[in-house]
């Protein structure tokens, strides 16, 4: 799964990418990891490791495998910081 946001700080585009997993193995991510943080925007990675069948998006633990555990959105002069297992609007333009 991939979130965007903004830094409010600067406005620079923050981009998460959270993995789904039915196990904690991070050793198995870590190609994908480095390949992945050589993009500028990304600034997290996250392993959400969910047991549960049928429930793809939201993890029981979630491990921050780089980076910081959150993104930064700004929402009507609001300030949030979205974790991998968040519910957030998923175009904030249209806010």
């Amino acid at each position: 799964m991939i979130r965007t946001g903004r830094n409010v700080s600067t406005g620079a585009p923050e981009v998460m990418v959270n993995f789904v997993t039915s196990c904690y193995k991070p050793e198995l991510l870590v190609p994908l990891v480095d390949r992945i943080t050589k993009i500028s925007e990304v600034v997290s990675v996250v392993n959400n490791v969910n047991t549960s069948v049928g429930n793809t998006s939201v993890g029981e633990q979630e491990y921050t495998l780089y980076g910081k555990p959150t993104i930064t959105e700004m929402l009507r002069g609001l300030t949030f910081q979205i974790s991998a297992n968040s519910f957030f609007q998923t175009n904030t333009k249209q806010g």
